[in-house]
């Protein structure tokens, strides 16, 4: 259910906190578990608001009649309060995006985005980096009219999360089973973290096995101020990033990389098994193009 339009135009109107809320909780929460049911396409409903889950791997949230249009060069509150919860925003060059081609060899996954952007009205984009692993993208539909079309209005039309890497084009390289790197999201105080829970400095281990030598990802902060860096199992072991690995909660993770140490081999499946024992789902993960 969306809201009508009105004056939760107001910036610090609770329509908008309450939006954004919802927004932050999508970007929080992992991905869809393939399921017997088809999951590319999943209703969800969180408070008064409601959308679908894209492909499993994006959520659209949309706002047709969320607000009136307004002029072009106007700026927009909710544009406002976004940059104020996440950072200055970014413009999406839907025009430099592919178009989905289904007989496509490889897919491009920015196409799906433009997709889903065109899908909820849009024909303008803004983007946001939400989170370490998720952005927020916010599609406009832009209204010509007067003489000449000199007067533009637009308006949001709906508001999608997204992973950061979909913003990645494909790899020159031959994408096979030798190209690139996993990272299985397995540690972080933030795990259970909601919108509307008080704010929690996040921290963040994640750890590829495959393939050898395993690295491990460590990372804290969101949006600008946010840092990571990858390292060897040997220094994720190490004095200097015992204090990271207490407040990522990833205490759990050290027999197995001291497995990997002592040169036995530890596989993806254990590492999930331990996480879903522990958490009871299946962890997120990150893909890098970057072995």
């Amino acid at each position: 259910m969306i809201p009508e339009s009105g004056p939760e135009n107001d910036p610090e109107n609770a329509g908008h906190a309450a939006l954004l809320d919802v927004v932050s909780l999508l970007a929080e929460m992992p991905w869809p578990q393939p399921e017997e049911t088809d999951e590319t396409e999943q209703e969800w409903e969180l408070g008064e608001f409601s959308g679908s889950t894209a492909w499993g791997i994006m959520r659209l949230v949309p706002l047709a009649g969320w607000s009136p249009p307004r002029p072009e060069d106007e700026p927009d509150p909710l544009v406002e309060a976004m940059s104020r919860r996440w950072g200055a925003e970014n413009h999406l060059d839907l025009g430099a995006l592919p178009d989905y081609d289904p007989d496509a060899e490889t897919l491009d996954v920015r196409s799906l985005l433009k997709t889903l952007v065109q899908y909820a009205g849009g024909d303008r984009a803004l983007w946001w980096q939400a989170t370490r692993r998720r952005i927020v993208v916010a599609a406009f539909d832009r209204q010509e009219e007067g003489l000449h079309l000199r007067h533009r209005e637009e308006r949001i039309v709906g508001v999608i999360v997204a992973p950061t890497e979909i913003l990645d084009p494909p790899a020159d390289t031959d994408p096979s089973p030798g190209t690139g790197r996993r990272y299985l999201c397995l540690a972080s105080n933030r795990l259970f973290w909601k919108a509307g829970d008080p704010f929690v400095y996040p921290w963040f281990v994640d750890v590829s096995v495959e393939p050898a030598p395993a690295k491990v990802a460590v990372a804290e902060g969101v949006a600008q101020g946010s840092m990571g860096a990858v390292i060897s199992v040997a220094e994720a072991l190490g004095e200097k990033w015992a204090d990271h690995f207490e407040k990522a909660e990833a205490g759990w993770l050290r027999p197995y990389l001291r497995r990997i140490l002592d040169g036995e081999r530890v596989t993806e499946a254990e590492l999930i098994a331990h996480f879903a024992s522990l958490h009871g789902r299946e962890p997120d993960f990150a893909f890098s193009p970057y072995e």
